[in-house]
């Protein structure tokens, strides 16, 4: 673990070296350190997921693409969460629409407010299922 930990804050040290010769100009001084403490705590938080990554998938070093997935997961965060939670619920809808049609088929009883349910279901649920893909 010292050995992660060491990495690490070799990682962090190149960071903040590299830091201090970048022109501060558009920046305040308070802003600059804010810029600084947001990239080490990103490079903490992609170098953990990184590790998740590869832990998960079995491997015994992190690849390009580990880190790229790592990002990416970053990145996208909470909105996918949101997003997927969307599509979630849109496929509740569709489901409960389309199955509303098909019961109205198969009893050969229809009414409208059944209909009008049925229709909205389907509409919204389809909705939301193509704006989550949008997203993703």
């Amino acid at each position: 673990m010292s050995q992660k930990t060491d990495e690490l804050a070799r990682i962090l040290q190149a960071t903040e070296t590299s830091l201090k010769e970048i022109d501060q100009t558009p920046f305040s001084a308070k802003g600059f350190e804010r810029l600084r403490e947001k990239i080490n705590e990103y490079i903490i938080q992609l170098v953990t997921e990184s590790v998740k990554v590869t832990k998960a998938r079995e491997a015994d070093s992190i690849s390009p693409s580990y880190v790229d997935h790592a990002s990416k997961y970053l990145i996208s965060g909470r909105g996918s969460k949101l997003y997927k939670l969307v599509g979630i619920i849109g496929g509740v809808l569709f489901g409960i629409g389309t199955t509303n049609v098909v019961r109205m088929i198969l009893d050969n009883q229809y009414s409208t407010r059944g209909i009008i349910v049925s229709f909205a279901c389907t509409v919204v649920g389809a909705l939301t299922i193509s704006l989550q893909v949008a997203k993703d």
